[in-house]
């Protein structure tokens, strides 16, 4: 949802175009089309402002799918979708985590050392008695997520991937 400040900046905005074009004593004509940001209904009461104009009025989405499938790491240690291999028999486990994926494998590593299953790498770890290695050694990062519902699906998918090789 968008806030009421940045709602009122966009409506601002349009006004103060409107303003400048029509007491500057451009031609409206100067203007071919006008964009805005579609993410209030409010934003129509400010394209009425435009009607009695030539202007051609165009709306923009604000969320895109390409902005919904792909994600920019800003991170250097980032939460997502990641998998877990045991040294021992090349086996893997998926899952995610909302925090920090080197936080993630700490306790993973924790769980191991103080015998408590709390996570399926762990268990098959303490049941298998097979060997844990490090970070580089056995973390993947599959996909960058923030927690959502969308990790989910996420997930799910990297779980078929890995069907033959999950626990």
């Amino acid at each position: 949802m968008l806030s009421n400040k940045r709602l009122a900046m966009g409506c601002v905005e349009g006004y103060l175009l409107y303003s400048q074009v029509y007491r500057g004593g451009y031609p409206f004509s100067f203007f071919k089309c006008v964009t805005f940001n579609y993410n209030s209904p409010m934003i129509r009461r400010i394209t009425n402002l435009f009607k009695h104009t030539d202007f051609n009025i165009a709306f923009r989405a604000t969320n895109t799918l390409q902005q919904q499938l792909s994600e920019k790491q800003n991170n250097t240690n980032p939460s997502g979708i990641y998998t877990l291999k045991c040294n021992t028999c090349n086996k893997s486990y998926v899952g995610q985590s909302g925090r920090s994926i080197g936080i993630r494998h700490k306790e993973n590593i924790k769980y191991i050392r103080t015998n408590n299953p709390q996570s399926a790498y762990a268990m098959h770890i303490l049941q298998n008695r097979h060997e844990y290695g490090t970070i580089q050694n056995t973390l993947q990062l599959l996909k960058t997520c923030r927690k959502s519902t969308r990790v989910n699906c996420w997930e799910a998918l990297y779980m078929q991937i890995f069907t033959s090789t999950e626990y």
